[in-house]
């Protein structure tokens, strides 16, 4: 699964999935404002994508998802 975003300033970005109460990363960066990858996924789970901007300011986010 290719993907790609970017952003007008830095934002967090993880990439998570829940087991029960535990919360699994398959990919988190912290302050960035791109990036570009592949996801490749081990297991068939329902995965939550979350941007997080810690700024007091707007933040436009351009996001592209290929399966």
């Amino acid at each position: 699964m290719a993907r790609r975003f970017e952003a007008g300033g830095p934002l967090d970005f993880n990439i998570h999935y829940h087991e029960g109460k535990a919360v699994r990363y398959p990919a988190s960066r912290k302050a960035v404002a791109a990036v570009r990858g592949e996801l490749k996924v081990a297991l068939d789970q329902d995965y939550c994508w979350m941007w997080t901007n810690k700024s007091q300011q707007p933040v436009d986010l351009r996001f592209t998802l290929t399966r």
